[in-house]
């Protein structure tokens, strides 16, 4: 009986801990844009190896009946400071993780110098439907990304 209960233990630790890694490897999100048809949300995901990479994480939520048009370009430029490189600074549908109507997702891996924070310059092309019309979304915002 004591193996039994030891070796339940045992397994529910190793359940505990796994969902806790897996709770860290996703992004937390802040709110940087919202309109009554959508939000964009940002965030940062934290290589644990090395504290000054990561993935810098960006959803589009259209809101209520809206959702995002499946053949529309979806355009989102990055323009960094000189000394930070993300991977991508153009990304595009082919970027997408898991695109769904009500969410498109990027998450783009990036290597900063120094700790500090990266003021990254976003430029958003995208195009959100309801039933009745689509409109093109054309702004730009900017994102402090803390590093370190």
């Amino acid at each position: 009986m004591i193996n039994r209960c030891r070796l339940a233990a045992v397994i529910v630790a190793m359940v505990l801990a796994g969902w806790s890694q897996a709770a860290e490897k996703k992004p937390k999100l802040q709110e940087i844009k919202k309109k009554a048809n959508y939000k964009i949300l940002a965030g940062t995901l934290k290589d644990q190896k090395n504290p000054l990479a990561g993935k810098l994480a960006i959803d589009i939520q259209p809101i209520g009946v809206w959702k995002m048009n499946d053949k529309a370009p979806v355009i989102v430029d990055i323009k960094a400071p000189d000394n930070f490189t993300p991977k991508e600074v153009k990304l595009r549908r082919k970027n997408l993780v898991k695109p769904k109507p009500t969410s498109y997702r990027f998450e783009v891996p990036y290597q900063a110098p120094a700790k500090g924070k990266y003021d990254l310059k976003l430029k958003f092309n995208i195009v959100i439907c309801n039933k009745a019309l689509c409109q093109m979304k054309r702004f730009e915002l900017t994102y402090s990304l803390a590093a370190g």
